[in-house]
């Protein structure tokens, strides 16, 4: 990455990108005068002979200071350059790369394969047509030697200088006035629509995904998702855990993977791995927001002893989040660690004796979380109000109390004692859903007395704790609320902060009803979030409070699947080299988030939130800017800066493994070979990152501050750096940080 000099601020206020020409690069006849003494490139004598150097004299538009320049690839600005007086080509005397190699005309010999003969005209800035002229064989600038201003002085090949100086290789190529340079290559509105369902959801667009989603249209890609196989967190965790395990040193906690620091990094590696690479990417996104509603987290111990539990429960989401919300909400509550997390296992029905009443924390966060919210909704997820103006209570402590006491009486499955506890159960018991406690005496720990629940719902005395369980559900499946309180949820979390009412009905309406009579269809709901004009109408996207803060993951995800990243392996003498491991470990510190780290079950952030200032004054809600404040706005910049400064895969100085298992994070290596192809081209390979990072939507004086900043970086490593720069640029700009 070049010099910090160029990180220039882009917290910009722009209006919609505008369109830059499009015709590409194209054949042209120019001279070619040198900066330094105004004079022009010359086969001297115009000989036609082969191997004569060529020189600079006086211009005096002579044939021979004449040269056609032929397009071999329009995207790299790769040419050959024919002498029109001879039609003989412009070469470098010699492939074996040293400074001072003549440039001379020779016969033309394959120019298009042969590298000799080949030169990148490398433009010098967005205005102008002054060029540096890099031979390929060589990888150095045609130069006039020593910068003499002399007539007939030699110009040979030299290491390309700085593009603050080294005028004695600036070339200004006048006839490049109208070979279409500084035409950019802007994305098509099918391919920007394209790449906006992505950013909504999956974990960032791809090249290929972005093709797929215009050939196939957006429904039925779609379709196509639902249809994915799921990814497996606890099949891929344990396979990359056992990948680790030789290399870390035969701790107990380790090998079992209890209360261990290395299997949680590895729970995270999955996470990524699955993120990044994932084929079913839309069930994967749902399971992302879903697990920011039913919320679990490892910051707790009693849900940090199993990381590979944690991933178990993380595939329930996944499962069940294209099922059926019913199903799903069973799920949830019978997992063990939602059990532990919330106080639902080994929770005992009253006892007068002790004096203990049972835990009502479950009780309270299911209704309160996971299904109705605390007031009453109308259909579009605004509150209803009584007689008096005032919202209404969907429940109080009295029902709270009533839905504990049904919930009471469950266990591990595996459990042989009543208080047996992660330790005696291990991971079967954990990742298998809750059972009923029963001795010889029954369910001795459910309350079988008679329960009242939601709008006068009533459970008979006598109920067991799985008929108990089965009726709570319902009532709390069917209550009016669920539609709208979900739909909100889903639509914040993966299209826009602030939906209208009519899109919170339009989606609830889906939950009450598929269309085919169906009550709770994730996959109708999914697609009518999904699916909706305020989703799809790319006019949206200019309206004042539209979109959303993109979430710290999925920033740094939509970065590592632009551009394919790599990661890397454990390789130590204990065993056999790991995959390549995507580790990130530093972001939950860094920018405030982490899978299923979130500091208590209300999530990262509230989805009421509202920031002070112009979206406060607006009534406009932000949640995720609940966790930026000062300290972390300036640990992301250099949480980006430290793993995206330098990334190119053709990088031998990026190490591929690691003697660390237990490593902080990787150091990334990105195909960049196609940036790279069009870097000579600044305003070509901004608009690609336009498309990819932006959607096609990045601001015209965002565009020209990257297309300036990218002509300021040199191409001595072969644009490496001018795309490792725009990469940083882009991802640590405001505008990449907001969805629209």
């Amino acid at each position: 990455m070049a010099s910090p000099l160029i990180r220039i601020g882009l917290a910009l206020a722009g209006a919609a990108w505008a369109a830059s020409p499009t015709h590409a690069q194209s054949t042209f006849t120019s001279t070619a005068v040198v900066e330094h003494s105004g004079m022009c490139l010359e086969v001297p004598g115009a000989s036609t002979a082969a191997s004569v150097q060529l020189v600079q004299n006086t211009c005096n538009g002579r044939p021979e200071q004449s040269f056609r320049l032929q397009v071999i690839n329009a995207v790299s600005q790769l040419y050959y350059v024919v002498a029109t007086h001879s039609n003989q080509c412009i070469a470098a005397s010699t492939a074996v790369q040293a400074n001072g190699t003549t440039l001379v005309q020779t016969a033309c010999s394959n120019p298009t394969t042969n590298p000799v003969q080949q030169f990148r005209l490398e433009r010098m800035a967005a205005n102008g047509h002054r060029f540096r002229l890099r031979n390929i064989a060589q990888d150095r600038c045609v130069d006039v030697a020593n910068s003499d201003t002399r007539t007939n002085r030699p110009v040979h090949l030299w290491s390309c200088q700085a593009l603050t100086s080294g005028r004695n290789q600036n070339w200004t190529l006048a006839g490049a006035a109208t070979a279409g340079f500084g035409a950019g290559a802007p994305p098509t509105i099918a391919q920007a629509d394209a790449a906006r369902l992505l950013m909504q959801a999956t974990f960032g667009p791809t090249e290929s995904e972005i093709n797929r989603v215009v050939s196939l249209g957006a429904d039925a890609w779609i379709s196509d998702q639902f249809n994915r196989t799921a990814s497996s967190h606890l099949a891929i965790h344990q396979a990359i855990h056992n990948e680790l395990t030789p290399h870390l040193g035969g701790n107990a906690n380790d090998i079992s993977c209890t209360f261990s620091y290395a299997c949680q990094l590895s729970r995270h590696d999955t996470w990524w791995q699955i993120g990044v690479n994932g084929q079913d990417q839309l069930r994967q996104r749902v399971a992302f927001a879903l697990s920011q509603f039913f919320v679990i987290s490892e910051v707790s111990d009693n849900v940090g002893y199993s990381q590979q539990a944690i991933s178990d429960y993380y595939d329930t989401l996944a499962v069940h989040g294209l099922g059926n919300f019913r199903t799903l909400l069973e799920e949830v509550t019978l997992h063990p660690l939602m059990g532990r997390y919330l106080g639902m296992l080994q929770n005992e029905k009253a006892d007068p004796r002790t004096n203990t009443e049972p835990d009502e924390n479950f009780a309270r966060e299911v209704m309160q979380l996971f299904s109705i919210g605390l007031v009453e909704l109308n259909i579009d997820g605004t509150p209803r109000l009584d007689a008096n103006g005032r919202t209404i209570p969907t429940y109080d402590n009295t029902r709270i109390t009533h839905l504990a006491r049904a919930l009471t009486g469950w266990n591990f499955s595996n459990a042989t004692r009543w208080w047996d506890w992660e330790d005696d159960v291990k991971l079967p018991g954990l990742i298998s859903n809750m059972t009923p406690w029963t001795t010889t005496q029954g369910e001795i720990y459910h309350d079988t007395g008679a329960k009242t629940l939601l709008n006068g719902a009533t459970l008979p005395a006598g109920g067991t704790a799985r008929a108990d369980l089965n009726a709570a559900l319902d009532n709390l499946f069917n209550h009016p609320n669920v539609g709208p309180f979900l739909a909100r949820h889903l639509i914040q979390r993966l299209v826009t902060s602030n939906p209208s009412p009519a899109y919170v009905r339009r989606v609830a309406e889906r939950f009450n009803n598929n269309g085919s009579g169906v009550r709770g269809d994730m996959r109708a709901v999914v697609r009518a979030v999904l699916m909706d004009p305020e989703a799809r109408d790319a006019t949206q996207a200019q309206q004042y409070g539209y979109g959303k803060v993109k979430e710290p993951m999925l920033r740094f995800a939509a970065v590592l699947r632009a551009f394919n990243a790599q990661g890397q392996a454990v390789a130590t003498a204990g065993g056999a080299t790991t995959r390549g491991l995507l580790r990130n470990r530093g972001i939950g510190v860094d920018m405030a988030q982490s899978v299923m780290g979130s500091p208590s079950v209300f999530n990262f952030y509230r989805p009421n939130y509202m920031p002070t200032g112009d979206l406060r004054q607006r009534g406009l809600v932000a949640p995720e800017l609940q966790i930026l404040n000062e300290a972390v706005a300036v640990s992301t910049l250099n949480h980006l800066h430290g793993r995206l400064w330098q990334t190119d895969s053709a990088d031998t100085g990026i190490a591929t493994t690691t003697s660390d298992p237990r490593f902080y994070t990787t150091r990334y290596r990105f195909n960049l070979a196609t940036e790279k192809g069009m870097a000579a081209a600044p305003e070509r390979l901004v608009d690609r990152m336009n498309l990819l990072l932006m959607g096609g939507r990045m601001p015209a004086d965002m565009r020209n501050i990257l297309v300036t900043s990218t002509y300021a970086t040199p191409m001595n490593d072969g644009g490496g750096d001018r795309v490792e720069d725009l990469i940083f640029l882009i991802a640590s700009s405001s505008q990449f940080a907001a969805q629209r």
